[in-house]
């Protein structure tokens, strides 16, 4: 099989590329800049430049198909929701022949906050109390001070193209009514719908799957021991862990209400106060500790893309397996740093020494590889240049 990845410089689809390509498929990657840590894999066979952050649906969506047609393409691999909505947006017909599941309208959906949170009342699926809002438009104050002083806003899409500019939607965490209302005037991601949400306290949880026409066939859970920002974020040091079972019930109640195939992230939030998990949004594109997975042993890429060749029983893996994203905690040291006092090169460097002597040690490295160096290599010179 042929398949071209999107989006190169994530560490998705570096995970995707070098599975793929273990596994003897050709695979071919696409990314605004040159060598890209996927484009400069051994397992990926050529590169080809898309266009960058500010291109509109259909730029984006035409110069990948463009690319696909050249490299005679079978699958064409979206990575980050940016280029996911761009190709369910713009190319119909590339959605119906070359994208992977889940098909245009279960993305579409699935990735829409406000949607999925109305959706989960109806399927007595735990979310945090809260309100949709109409774009533009503020909460009714009196129904939402009843769930407190603390709520966070959530935009019911991560990426919009509104008024020829891309909007990101970002979620935020906010104390009082009037800092609320600036939040609002201050985002132009809530002149469109968005939620705003009774903050949930306590651990951040998530769970992993690929489904097929409404039936899970791969199932990951992972805990995270680090993360980037400190306070909460992508992980940097993450350990494979036992799919808790809660989760796993709702999970199997959205697959089934959706007949739902292709891959899916949904993330909760596990009140501290009763242990209760709250559902706070899905994400059905490729994360970025899919090298964990593959270490323990699920390999989501291949579960996702050639189902032919994956013969798995959902939940079972290893436990206890850890992998570590070395510049990415090496991050998190430095913020660390900079949160005490530290400035510039004495900062950096105090982050880079916390970093060499923490453990615990990892089984697996998430761009560190030794029979392929080089996407390592890359993002070292990167980070420190961008560091530097």
């Amino acid at each position: 099989m042929k398949l071209l990845v999107t989006d190169g410089g994530a560490r998705a689809a570096l995970a995707i590329t070098r599975s793929l390509g273990d596994a003897g498929h050709t695979v071919y990657v696409s990314a605004p800049k040159r060598h890209s840590i996927a484009a400069l894999s051994r397992r990926c066979a050529g590169e080809f430049l898309q266009p960058g952050g500010t291109a509109s649906p259909h730029e984006i969506a035409d110069s990948i198909a463009a690319s696909a047609s050249q490299c005679d393409a079978d699958r064409v691999v979206g990575v980050i929701d940016r280029t996911l909505t761009a190709l369910h947006l713009a190319t119909p017909g590339l959605g119906a022949t070359l994208l992977p599941h889940p098909r245009a309208e279960q993305y579409v959906c699935a990735s829409d906050k406000a949607w999925l949170f109305e959706r989960c009342r109806e399927w007595s699926i735990d979310v945090p109390d809260g309100e949709r809002v109409p774009g533009g438009e503020l909460p009714n104050r009196e129904i939402l001070e009843r769930l407190g002083r603390d709520w966070v806003l959530r935009p019911a899409l991560s990426w919009r193209w509104a008024d020829g500019r891309w909007v990101q939607g970002r979620v935020q965490a906010v104390s009082g009514w009037d800092a609320l209302v600036d939040a609002i005037k201050l985002d132009a991601a809530y002149d469109h719908p968005y939620l705003v949400q009774k903050r949930i306290r306590g651990e951040a949880c998530g769970l992993f799957l690929c489904a097929r026409a409404g039936r899970i066939e791969a199932l990951f859970s992972h805990q995270r021991v680090r993360e980037k920002p400190p306070w909460g974020g992508v992980s940097t040091l993450c350990r494979s862990v036992r799919p808790p079972l809660d989760l796993v019930r709702v999970a199997e109640r959205f697959v089934a209400e959706q007949s739902w195939s292709g891959l899916a992230m949904l993330e909760f939030k596990r009140d501290a106060s009763d242990g209760r998990p709250y559902l706070l949004e899905i994400n059905a594109r490729p994360w970025g500790s899919m090298a964990l997975s593959r270490a323990a042993g699920v390999d989501f890429a291949r579960a996702w893309l050639t189902p032919e060749d994956f013969d798995h029983v959902p939940g079972e893996y290893r436990d206890g397996v850890q992998l570590r994203w070395w510049w990415g905690d090496v991050d998190h040291y430095y913020l660390l740093e900079k949160e005490n006092g530290a400035t510039g090169a004495t900062a950096m460097l105090r982050g880079f020494s916390r970093a060499c002597v923490a453990g615990p040690w990892a089984e697996a490295w998430d761009t560190f590889r030794w029979d392929d160096p080089l996407p390592f290599a890359a993002e070292t010179l990167a980070w420190w240049a961008h560091e530097g």
